[in-house]
């Protein structure tokens, strides 16, 4: 059991370092095609990171800090559904995706959910890692997408859409 644990522990270490590089080469592959748009999505990179983790541990850790607005455990009262998604994905990592009914509230985002902790960990704050994954994924895609161009009009396009899916 405990060599399970270790095993699962170290492969989600694994998982997690890759996914720190791949951070880290999508940011500087953007840069190199606009060093404007790079900026601003490194920006919405650090935004989201440090804010998720902020808003997460002021909630895990029962902060005096806008104690009306949190549940505790990484949870907020903006959110009362999250703790269900949660729970499902939790299941769904531990036990596979058949777990997760049709019928349940977003179960597409629930399985995705439980791949991505089967992969990075079980905690409410993997779920910071994949709105940053996502997000990424998706700048990537617009960068890739307008840069075809390489037009004036491309470019204001790709400002645009990067700026108003970052902030």
């Amino acid at each position: 059991m405990r060599s399970v644990f270790l095993m699962r522990f170290a492969a989600n270490l694994i998982v997690c370092g890759l996914l720190g590089l791949t951070i880290v080469w999508a940011c500087r592959w953007i840069r190199k095609r606009d060093s404007f748009i790079g900026s601003v999505v490194q920006l919405g990179v650090v935004l989201r990171a440090w804010s998720g983790l902020l808003l997460f541990l002021i909630s895990y850790l029962r902060l005096p800090i806008l104690q009306s607005l949190y549940l505790g455990d990484g949870f907020w009262d903006l959110a009362p559904d999250a703790r269900g998604y949660y729970s499902g994905a939790m299941i769904a990592a531990e036990e596979g995706l058949r777990t997760v009914p049709d019928w349940s509230a977003s179960p597409a985002f629930v399985k995705v959910l439980g791949l991505w902790m089967r992969a990075v960990g079980i905690s409410p704050a993997s779920a910071v890692l994949l709105n940053v994954a996502g997000y990424l994924g998706v700048a990537v895609i617009l960068v890739a997408v307008f840069q075809t161009g390489r037009s004036k009009a491309a470019r204001t396009g790709l400002s645009i859409s990067v700026l108003a899916f970052t902030f």
